[in-house]
């Protein structure tokens, strides 16, 4: 890994890998865990595999190909010369700077911190995804919130605002993922 300061590396070379990657909604989380992946060095056929193991049971509008272009292009991955004639991939400093900002949990916290008047509504909705539910069952469980009722917004607002964070994914039903649960582990004694 490179051992760069994130601090030394531009904010405008961050935020143009950032934008990329928002400008992928549906293929947001894989091109992020393909950051992480790679901060070992890893051939392009590694890199493919992995990247299909994560959308096993998911369709997503790229190839893993397509994905590894656009975080070249991007500049968080760069290719490394291999003995074997293989290519190589292995994330940049700038990639890596996009993995500490991009983390879904420092998103999560970011949603939390910038919306605290509906922290609860957020944490209801990723306890209650646990179990997955359709958009049509969450609305009929988050029915009664007075607070969503008070300021007349609907569930399906809560439901984008977190997975665009990374607390929950589409998968045929919403549900918590990995990240969401590890959240909700992490603030149970709070919310007790």
């Amino acid at each position: 890994m490179e051992q760069a300061n994130v601090t030394d590396i531009p904010e405008a070379q961050v935020g143009m890998l950032l934008a990329k990657i928002a400008a992928e909604p549906d293929s947001r989380d894989i091109l992020y865990k393909t950051l992480v992946y790679c901060q070992e060095k890893r051939t392009t056929s590694d890199i493919e595999t992995q990247i299909r193991s994560w959308t096993v049971n998911r369709s997503i509008l790229h190839t893993p190909q397509s994905l590894m272009t656009i975080l070249t292009e991007g500049g968080g991955l760069q290719p490394v010369e291999s003995d074997e004639g293989q290519t190589i991939l292995h994330t940049t400093s700038v990639g890596n700077a996009v993995v500490i900002t991009a983390c879904p949990s420092n998103r999560l916290e970011a949603l939390f911190d910038s919306e605290p008047e509906y922290v609860q509504i957020y944490l209801r909705i990723l306890q209650e995804c646990v179990t997955p539910h359709t958009l049509s069952e969450m609305e009929d469980i988050m029915e009664g919130n007075e607070t969503m009722k008070k300021e007349n917004i609907l569930v399906s607002y809560f439901i984008s605002e977190l997975e665009e964070a990374g607390g929950i994914e589409w998968d045929i039903k919403w549900k918590t993922t990995q990240t969401g649960i590890d959240t909700l582990n992490m603030l149970k004694p709070l919310r007790s």
